[in-house]
């Protein structure tokens, strides 16, 4: 029989005087601890209930995070229940076995008799299939052609479920990547986006994603290729990975100046549309024939040479910035990554045709819609800031009056 002795009382201390165990492994993702913080503060009779325990060091031995949760919240002292009757193994044994969930939840009855939004404000993670979607009003897809209602505000990914599936013929757009700039505060959660993006998509439909990666602590991020590969296992083919080249202003570093950002085109199936923007010839081969490959008899094939003075371009676009390049109108320097209309303009003419729609989720100053618009194509922008999207509906305005 334990002696009542035995029993480890409940004390209240400051803060102050409980120290982390550094040796717990138990960790919490950011999300998860803004969720445990609001819980303390909307619900602090739980910290009496149950006590964060501690040893005679008063080291943590269960309650780790309730302690940082309790220091976010702005708490000043808390129960503890002090276990000064364990051995150091048992006190080992202890900061797993308290972490440990032998149970499982019955997820139909706790959606039967509890909200699952407000079990998701306590902490649970409620699997979707328990989970009733919010009902979205469908985009009707006919008819975008008057302002301001192909240009919406809100959250990319919430705005694309409301669309039906196979609806864009194109998606032109250059997200904001590893952070570089700050777009009003805004982040975005890249794999729910392409997942959508593909499900929109037409049969034959293109998306092409211009992106580059940033330079943490000597060693570029990767997240580019990472994004190409994720794109892939959502089922797009990779067409063709493409380059930007262009002009900017030099940076020091124990490296070679970058000038260049990835085009990455990604194709549900082959693309339906290709219109290939058309160079000069260096030189014009006068011959009418020319020799080709031997085939297995030795005999070469003769092939017909083509008299154009123009063949398409190389993947390689030369398309400065700065300067003026970027943009024919002042708007769009209220914006602050602008997105050069000839790079817009030009891969919206490859990759569709008159009278198709074209997306861009992070329309940002407009100019992917710009140049749908003044090339003929429905265009649809999805920005998350009212500011962004207020830029984007006087830059397509605009345009649209004067022509360019």
């Amino acid at each position: 029989m334990t002696k009542t002795s035995d029993i480890p009382k409940t004390v209240t201390v400051p803060l102050s005087k409980i120290k982390l165990n550094p040796s717990n492994p138990r960790t919490i993702r950011d999300d998860r601890f803004k969720k445990l913080v609001e819980s303390i503060k909307t619900f602090p009779e739980m910290l009496r209930i149950r006590p964060i325990v501690v040893n005679e060091d008063m080291v943590i031995l269960g309650g780790n995070m309730r302690l940082k949760a309790c220091q976010a919240a702005g708490i000043k002292e808390v129960p503890v229940i002090i276990a000064s009757n364990l051995s150091a193994s048992q006190q080992r044994e202890f900061v797993i076995k308290d972490n440990v969930g032998f149970g499982d939840w019955d997820w139909e009855l706790l959606v039967k008799d509890w909200d699952a939004v407000e079990l998701e404000d306590w902490g649970l993670e409620v699997p979707e299939a328990f989970v009733e979607p919010p009902e979205r009003p469908k985009v009707d897809l006919t008819g975008f052609t008057d302002l301001p209602s192909n240009i919406i505000c809100g959250n990319n990914v919430d705005v694309l479920k409301g669309f039906e599936a196979d609806s864009i013929d194109l998606t032109v757009t250059s997200p904001p990547y590893d952070n570089l700039r700050q777009y009003n505060g805004y982040e975005f959660d890249f794999e729910p986006l392409a997942r959508e993006l593909y499900r929109v998509t037409k049969p034959g439909g293109v998306v092409v994603w211009v992106v580059n990666d940033a330079t943490i602590d000597g060693s570029e991020t990767g997240t580019s290729f990472k994004q190409a590969l994720y794109f892939k296992e959502c089922g797009f083919n990779l067409h063709d990975t493409m380059i930007w080249r262009r002009c900017t202003i030099p940076q020091s570093g124990p490296r070679y100046e970058s000038c260049f950002e990835f085009m990455f085109v990604f194709s549900k199936g082959a693309p339906l549309a290709f219109n290939p923007i058309m160079t000069d010839k260096l030189y014009t081969d006068n011959r009418k024939e020319k020799q080709g490959h031997r085939g297995s008899d030795g005999v070469p094939t003769m092939l017909t040479v083509s008299q154009r003075t123009d063949k398409p371009r190389y993947n390689i676009w030369d398309i400065p910035v700065g300067g003026g390049h970027v943009a024919t109108d002042e708007l769009a320097s209220e914006h602050p990554a602008i997105f050069p209309e000839h790079l817009a303009e030009d891969h919206i003419l490859s990759w569709s045709n008159e009278g198709d729609t074209v997306l861009d989720p992070f329309c940002g100053s407009g100019t992917t819609l710009k140049m749908a618009k003044l090339n003929g194509r429905r265009y649809i922008g999805i920005d998350i800031s009212e500011e962004y999207c207020a830029i984007s509906n006087k830059r397509v305005a605009e345009a649209s009056n004067a022509g360019r």
